[in-house]
C-alpha cells in the first residue's frame, strides 16, 4: 500500500464520502510505545518509493536522530536507470516523521543499543535492510549547541577533532 493510497484522519472524525476507509494514524505517545518496527520501516519504504522516478535501481537513506529522537533529519541518494547517483528527495509526510521519532523512543525503551543513524538500502525488488548505528560527531555537535556554542566555533573544534567535513567544501 502507498501512503498516497490512504487518507488518514484524525480520531473522532468522519472520513467523506467516497474515500478508502482507513483507521486514522495512531498519536504521537502511540506511535511510541506499540507501533510495530516492521510497520514503521514499511511507512518509510513507501514514503521513499513515492519520490523514486521509474528505472531506479537501489536507494539509500540515512536517518540521523537528534535531541534524544525528539527530531530527526533524513538524507537519501539513489541510482538512476543509468547508473548515476541523484538526491533523494526527503519532504516526508509528518505521520513519517513521526512514526520514526517513535521508533527511536521504542528501540529505546525496549533496550536495544544506543544509536544515532539509521541507514535503510532498498532495492527496486523492494527487498531492505536496516543498520542502526552511533555517531559520536553527531553526538558532540548537539552536546555543543546544547552548551550555546555557536556555528563558527563548532566548525574549528569539529575540523579540528575529526578533519574537515565534507559539506565545507559546497
Amino acid at each position: 500500500m502507498k501512503l498516497a493510497d490512504t487518507f488518514y484522519c484524525p480520531y473522532g472524525q468522519r472520513l467523506p464520502d467516497g474515500l478508502p476507509k482507513a483507521l486514522p494514524l495512531p498519536t504521537y505517545p502511540t506511535l511510541n510505545k506499540s507501533m510495530d518496527p516492521n510497520i514503521v520501516y514499511e511507512l518509510l519504504i513507501d514514503a521513499m518509493e513515492e519520490h523514486l522516478p521509474p528505472g531506479w535501481s537501489i536507494a539509500r537513506l540515512n536517518v540521523q536522530f537528534i535531541t534524544n529522537g525528539q527530531d530527526v533529519e533524513f538524507a537519501g541518494t539513489y541510482l538512476d536507470a543509468t547508473g548515476e547517483p541523484k538526491p533523494l528527495t526527503t519532504d516526508f509526510p509528518e505521520q513519517v516523521i513521526e512514526a520514526v521519532q517513535g521508533l527511536y523512543q521504542r528501540r529505546k525503551t525496549d533496550g536495544h543499543p544506543k544509536a544515532n543513524t539509521l541507514q535503510v538500502d532498498l532495492t527496486a525488488a523492494g527487498q531492505y535492510t536496516t543498520v542502526y548505528g552511533w555517531d559520536q560527531e553527531i553526538q558532540d555537535e548537539e552536546d555543543y549547541f546544547n552548551q550555546g556554542g555557536t556555528a563558527r566555533e563548532w566548525t574549528t573544534i569539529r575540523d579540528a577533532k575529526y578533519g574537515p567535513s565534507d559539506h565545507d567544501n559546497n
